[in-house]
């Protein structure tokens, strides 16, 4: 009997080092695909060059011969233990969706407190059957690990990065944040990441990240906004 086979689709937003440094722990995998902009030759040089299959971003990426998909994205790695962990759902789990944990990296080291879903990966990491009902099984135990750069100068980056996905993932929707209410998630997500989150416990580091949490739903109307998307509430 023949093996399930494995692909795994990043989502390639942010340098080329990164991309590389993603892929580089993706070996297990049967197949590597990344899914880049048609604007970003150099990810897709990148993703070639390391022998991964290069898609546009509206192709259905889940379509192909694999029996399953883990999705990540360019700023995570998959450690030895989470790749033993995947490889032995894949070969003999019988649930078809599990959700992965996210441990965070920022400032050279594992950051606990202080993270939101305003930043939470998008799309979140997870591994699933290409075909199925969905039927969900446990989580894995085994986090996949999320670098965030070593400075405020990355953070920010990563930031700017982050709100761009998600502008994107909004233009399609039927009912975008109005200006409103993402002038309100911003003090909401400010004491939410510092005191709710904990983000205290962290120091400086926790207050970049609540600033972060904090800027990321204005930013993201205002590209949505920029797009056309959204008409502003004037009254």
């Amino acid at each position: 009997m023949k093996s399930p086979t494995l692909s795994v689709v990043v989502r390639a937003y942010r340098k080329a080092e990164d991309l590389a440094a993603c892929l580089e722990t993706l070996a297990f995998a049967d197949h590597r695909v990344v899914v880049v902009a048609p604007d970003r030759a150099d990810l897709t040089r990148c993703a070639k060059d390391l022998g991964a299959l290069v898609v546009g971003e509206n192709q259905d990426v889940l379509a192909g011969s694999a029996d399953w998909v883990l999705s990540v994205g360019d700023d995570m790695r998959v450690s030895e233990s989470l790749a033993k962990a995947i490889s032995q759902i894949v070969a003999d789990d019988a649930a078809e969706t599990h959700e992965i944990p996210v441990r965070h990296h920022f400032y050279g080291r594992s950051i606990r407190f202080g993270w939101t879903e305003e930043l939470a990966p998008v799309p979140k990491p997870c591994l699933q059957r290409t075909k199925g009902e969905g039927r969900r099984g446990d989580p894995l135990h085994e986090p996949v690990d999320r670098h965030l750069g070593h400075g405020i100068s990355d953070f920010l980056k990563n930031i700017d990065v982050h709100t761009t996905i998600k502008a994107r993932s909004l233009e399609d929707t039927s009912r975008p944040r109005r200006l409103e209410e993402a002038k309100r998630a911003v003090w909401r997500g400010f004491a939410k990441s510092i005191l709710g989150a904990g983000g205290l416990r962290e120091g400086r580091v926790g207050l970049v990240i609540a600033i972060g949490t904090a800027l990321s739903p204005i930013l993201t109307h205002l590209k949505v906004s920029e797009a056309g998307s959204v008409p502003e509430n004037r009254s």
